[in-house]
């Protein structure tokens, strides 16, 4: 039986993926060691980041260029460069429980919560067309950062 624990092999270039990734040029074609665009996720209210301090959560904070604040596209989702077999999660589970829901780094599950694009200034999950948001336009180091519908304020805005 499925126990939910996920299973990983390593693929032919010996890097450990994903059972179901096995055979797929995008699951694990991140991997290579291509030269990449990295580059920051920056509120256009408090001029501050998305931040990962950890290989799970994400936050806002004052930038300083370290790698946890460096992002870079893969396809359709956005990874860490700190942690890049994680993508940004739009927790879907949250969201529906709360009407916010948090966003955090997660495994690649091909899921339309961890796919984003860029809308004139908005991060828009491929989920319900929800907005990268602020928590309650907070400032703060360490402010929460998630999903929400639309609106015009600035905590929605980033560059």
């Amino acid at each position: 039986g499925n126990t939910g624990k996920q299973r990983f092999l390593l693929n032919e270039d010996n890097f450990l993926v994903p059972e179901e990734c096995q055979n797929s040029i995008s699951c694990s074609s991140w991997r290579i060691g291509l030269e990449r665009d990295y580059f920051t996720i920056s509120s256009k209210l408090t001029a501050k980041v998305v931040d990962a301090p950890n290989a799970n959560a994400i936050h806002l904070h004052d930038y300083h260029g370290e790698d946890h604040q460096l992002w870079f596209w893969d396809g359709e989702c956005i990874r860490s460069k700190k942690y890049p077999d994680k993508v940004l999660d739009a927790h879907k589970a949250d969201y529906l429980k709360n009407q916010w829901g948090k966003i955090y780094l997660h495994f690649y599950n091909a899921g339309e919560n961890q796919k984003w694009r860029i809308e004139e200034g908005y991060l828009v999950s491929f989920y319900n067309d929800l907005r990268m948001d602020i928590y309650q336009g907070s400032r703060s180091n360490g402010a929460k950062i998630g999903v929400y519908q639309k609106t015009t304020s600035m905590n929605q805005q980033w560059s």
